[in-house]
């Protein structure tokens, strides 16, 4: 018996039996290959789900700001970062970037780029992309259509905000929105209660998230 186990051994693996070691390599990757992608696009929200939080706490911290008109001594009305020359109660967005669109000039990550960072209402939130990114990033100010809620926040005394804000992070991780398929919306928002205080969303909303 010892003698014959031997000689299978020096023998090497038979035919059938490297047949089903590949089988069950095949069943694992089957397996283990989908689960590894759909946690290495959930690793990649998080750069969505970080500065969207970013963009709300800079909104908060300028509304909070004591400010006077330009020359003057007479202090400026409470009111979240809006576009340079357009009325607060008027509705403005500022977007920086599509969703694909590094993914249409061949790469996954969007360079930074400074130029889009310039305008006053991304420099009164004290927000910019310095470092290569995969999501594209939008400020709605007092805007009541919106990508997710489609209307003006309600808040979390209940009521509808007259000054509020959303911001969202739009991706496409996966690069198939050019062919037809979906983009990833992250969005958290926030706006003035019936008391006059800052009042945000708890946490934030998704949208497709993994897509």
């Amino acid at each position: 018996m010892i003698s014959r186990m031997k000689k299978r051994i020096a023998g090497g693996f038979t035919l059938i039996e490297l047949m089903v070691v590949v089988a069950i390599i095949g069943i694992l990757a089957a397996v283990a290959i989908p689960a590894f992608m759909k946690n290495a696009r959930k690793a990649k929200t998080t750069e969505a789900t970080i500065n969207i939080k970013k963009m709300a706490d800079g909104a908060a911290s300028y509304y909070h700001e004591e400010m006077n008109a330009k020359g003057t001594a007479v202090p400026i009305a409470k009111q979240f970062p809006g576009l340079a020359g357009v009325a607060a109660a008027s509705g403005d967005t500022e977007p920086a970037g599509a969703a694909g669109v590094c993914c249409a000039a061949g790469v996954q990550k969007c360079a930074p780029n400074p130029t889009l960072w310039t305008d006053q209402m991304w420099q009164a939130l004290k927000f910019s992309m310095d470092d290569p990114h995969y999501y594209q990033y939008m400020y709605n100010h007092n805007q009541g259509t919106n990508t997710i809620a489609g209307a003006a926040p309600v808040l979390g005394d209940g009521t509808t905000g007259a000054e509020y804000f959303y911001a969202d992070a739009i991706g496409d991780i996966n690069c198939d929105a050019a062919a037809g398929g979906l983009a990833s919306t992250f969005e958290v928002f926030g706006g003035i209660d019936g008391k006059g205080s800052v009042s945000m969303s708890a946490g934030h909303t998704e949208l497709n998230p993994l897509e």
